[in-house]
Order: structure tokens, then sequence, then C-alpha cells
């Protein structure tokens, strides 16, 4: 009994100093402004990215690198998107909160091929329909419309799309 109480005793020493954090840092990405919480260091792949607000500036994702959406990304107009064959994009999963919209006159450039698929999922451990809002295309082409109004609103976010360019490109995925 006595060998039984040490044995437990050593394995939940054990337990408790295996429960350290990492040291890894964070970087976030917000509104074109970056924090980089590593205190200075490098990317050693093991840190996240954060990815929200909304974006004036072209946002290239690097394959690199790790990214979870933390919140609402919009891409303005005359911004581009650009995610490299690949690459994984993770959404936490807090439902219609976090998403990725690209607005009208903006663009995403997403060329994922068969061996390389790009993917968009949420943080969860495993994903389920409902977990994030996803990717929303906002483009200026015509609509089909009930009112016959030639622009409506997104149901997540309530942000605008259609309109009259037949020849409207929210770019390539």
């Amino acid at each position: 009994m006595k060998n039984n109480l040490f044995l437990g005793l050593f394995v939940f020493t054990i337990f408790l100093n295996s429960c350290t954090t990492d040291g890894t840092a964070d970087i976030i990405i917000n509104d074109n402004s970056v924090t980089n919480n590593n205190g200075g260091g490098g990317n050693n792949g093991s840190q996240s990215i954060f990815l929200s607000g909304t974006y004036n500036e072209d946002l290239t994702l690097d394959a690199n690198n790790n990214y979870k959406v933390n919140g609402s990304l919009i891409m303005a107009a005359g911004t581009t998107l650009t995610i490299p064959a690949g690459m994984t994009v993770e959404a936490l999963a807090a439902g219609s909160d976090v998403y990725i919209a690209i607005s009208q006159g903006a663009k995403i450039m997403a060329s994922g091929t068969a061996d390389n698929p790009i993917v968009l999922t949420s943080d969860a451990s495993i994903p389920q329909a409902g977990d994030w809002g996803g990717l929303i295309l906002l483009g200026r082409a015509p609509i089909n419309s009930v009112s016959g109004t030639a622009t409506s609103t997104s149901e997540i976010a309530s942000l605008p799309y259609g309109g009259t360019d037949a020849a409207d490109n929210s770019g390539v995925i």
C-alpha cells in the first residue's frame, strides 16, 4: 500500500511538471496593425497569427505561418487577400461573428490544387457546420431578388452585395 502511495505521488508530480506553457507567443494582426507578443523572437513554427478587423491594404498570407481568424476579417474595396496553395486557415469556433468577407471591389486570390488544397475550417477538434460564419463574397454582379432591387445584404454581418456589373470579378477560388 505504501508503494502504491509513493508511485501515485511520483506520477502526479511528473504530471504537474509537464503542465507548463511552451513559451511561444502569438502575433495579432488587427486592422492592418501588427502586435507581436513573442518578445522580439522569430517565428518558431508553433505560434499563431490572429486575423480580424477591416483591411484597407492587401493581405498576403505566408505559408510558413499558422493563421487563425478570431473575429470579422473584412477586405475593403480595392484590396486583395492572397492565400497560397496548401494552406489551412482556421477560424475560432465562435459562430457567425467570426468570418472572412470580401467586400464589393475587393478580391481573394486562393488557388489551391488537388495536391495542395486551401482549407478554411474552424479550430474545433471536430469541426461542424455553424462553427464560424465562413467565407462571404460580396461582389457587384446582378442577383436574383424577390423585391426587384439590384442589391441586398448578407445574412452574416449585413454587408451589401449585388449590383449591375455582370463582369464583376471578386478573384479566384
